[in-house]
């Protein structure tokens, strides 16, 4: 029994590789998430409206957006997050009832969409503060973006950090606290990761660096993200009851981008995409089957252990990579439980024996 074991534990890569091909423009593909459903959401150039749209997809069935927004999360409702627009942009949330705009919390201010819990809630930035001029767009005055929460139809402005005119969010969980970073000056200025509990933005500091920024965060509140070092290098990092962790502390400049409940965290590290798990990071290009394809990125990792991100090949070319687990989590249950009852057979065998 237990040679069973190892040699089923031993048997396959540990990921199976789906690529998702665009399905025009060359290199004109990224994916941006996945749900707990396995639902894909992206985003690729369209030569018959001359856009990049957001797009669905389901098992290999591509659905465009009707909204022709950059499609940037989907919660496990299937509702969709994004943005539309140029200059002036606008948020959207699309669900099974159709589209909804969000307010901007000034006139003729822009919104953007990151990201969306399953309670339908978002967050994002929005243009917050006007100050009067003409050097903003069609000559009007300049706004300063704050990181906002959009629930039950209205939007409130989480602020920034002491000292900060900027900030946006990135990622919410189902509780409601919100990750993402503020900034001393839109464009330039000292980047810090913050995380709002809803009574105020909490600065999460530095491995060393001067500046720091988070992308993810999971139902536990365990916020991940990149922070500079004292060297001038980048690292992926975890925070988690009020201590930063650097996720690679000999290695070289990496970014952490999603946490799912489990803890993995992926991102993207010298040799490529990465899962980090159990206090180790490991390049997914060892957990696949030898091929033309290299994970150049992992951006999104939902509870069922699948990723998203992106594949290159050595002649330049790029695609969306669904990487899913195998055995998938119900075979291991499958197995073991199989595995336990050939123990309890065999226990009885040997209990008839001594009888």
């Amino acid at each position: 029994m237990l040679a069973l074991v190892c040699a089923f534990a031993q048997a396959a890569p540990l990921y199976t590789l789906r690529t998702i091909a665009p399905l025009g423009f060359p290199n004109g593909l990224v994916l941006t998430g996945i749900n707990n459903q396995g639902l894909v959401l992206g985003n690729e150039w369209r030569e018959d409206v001359q856009a990049a749209t957001g797009f669905v997809d389901r098992g290999g069935s591509r659905t465009w957006l009707d909204t022709l927004m950059l499609a940037s999360c989907v919660n496990d409702g299937g509702a969709i997050g994004g943005t539309a627009g140029d200059i002036i942009t606008a948020g959207y949330v699309v669900d099974s009832k159709g589209a909804v705009m969000l307010p901007p919390m000034q006139q003729q201010g822009s919104v953007s969409v990151s990201a969306l819990n399953g309670h339908g809630h978002a967050v994002g930035s929005a243009d917050a503060v006007y100050h009067p001029g003409t050097d903003g767009p069609y000559g009007q005055g300049t706004f300063d973006s704050h990181a906002y929460v959009y629930r039950d139809g209205s939007m409130t402005d989480l602020g920034t950090l002491s000292g900060h005119a900027y900030s946006s969010a990135a990622a919410i969980n189902a509780g409601g606290l919100v990750a993402g970073v503020s900034r001393e000056r839109a464009g330039d200025g000292v980047r810090r990761a913050f995380l709002h509990d809803g009574a105020g933005m909490v600065d999460l500091g530095t491995l060393g660096g001067a500046e720091s920024w988070a992308s993810g965060i999971n139902d536990s509140g365990t916020v991940v993200g990149v922070s500079t070092m004292a060297d001038g290098g980048v690292h992926a990092f975890l925070y988690a009851g009020g201590a930063m962790v650097d996720l690679n502390p000999d290695g070289g400049n990496s970014e952490a981008f999603d946490i799912n409940n489990a803890g993995q965290v992926v991102g993207k590290g010298k040799g490529g995409g990465f899962i980090y798990a159990n206090g180790v990071m490991t390049d997914l290009d060892a957990l696949i089957a030898p091929g033309e394809w290299h994970i150049a990125s992992a951006v999104g990792v939902n509870d069922r252990g699948q990723i998203v991100g992106q594949a290159c090949n050595g002649y330049g070319e790029c695609v969306g990579a669904l990487l899913s687990p195998v055995p998938e989590p119900a075979t291991w249950g499958m197995l073991l439980g199989g595995l336990a009852l050939l123990g309890g057979a065999a226990r009885r065998r040997r209990k008839a024996a001594a009888l």
